[in-house]
């Protein structure tokens, strides 16, 4: 999985390139070599909404951690057991966070966000569905608008694409 930069010049993504699983940075126009944007391991990243932190997430040691950009220290932001990849998104208030602690999860699904002013956990409320959890995660637009996937039936999938025209080659 990648994350634009927000200014969209580069890419992040997930690379094992020099042994350790974590992120990189790459230019959009390929002209220079990937360079690592994290100095330990870490598998998905995105940046502030003014581009000057990057947030990421970290396995080994667990939780959700920060990076002041370019070259800042990085430290841990929230404990692990309230963050899992594809299940968190930064909104200018903060980090909007699926709280996945319960394996098999169960309705209500608690969401969460990180408050950036006050550095601390507050709830949003439940999400009234079990999310997804091989098929996606959440997402929230600019203007706070909440995206999730569900499965509705295991068995099968059924979309319904609006105004979808072909390409011709």
């Amino acid at each position: 999985n990648g994350a634009w930069s927000r200014d969209g010049r580069s890419i992040y993504f997930r690379s094992n390139r020099q042994g350790a699983i974590r992120v990189w940075r790459i230019g959009v126009d390929r002209r220079d070599e990937p360079v690592p944007a994290t100095v330990g391991e870490s598998s998905e990243a995105f940046e502030s909404l003014d581009g000057r932190v990057l947030y990421f997430t970290r396995h080994a040691e667990g939780g959700l951690w920060q990076k002041p950009l370019p070259d800042g220290r990085e430290t841990l932001l929230v404990p692990d057991w309230h963050v899992r990849d594809g299940f968190w998104d930064v909104t200018r208030e903060g980090i909007i966070i699926l709280d996945r602690e319960v394996p098999g999860s169960t309705i209500p699904q608690p969401l969460v966000q990180f408050s950036l002013a006050t550095r601390s956990l507050v709830p949003l409320g439940d999400l009234p569905v079990i999310v997804s959890l091989s098929r996606g995660g959440i997402s929230v637009s600019p203007d706070g608008s909440l995206l999730w996937s569900q499965t509705e039936n295991p068995s099968n999938d059924l979309m319904v694409v609006d105004q979808w025209r072909p390409t011709r080659r």
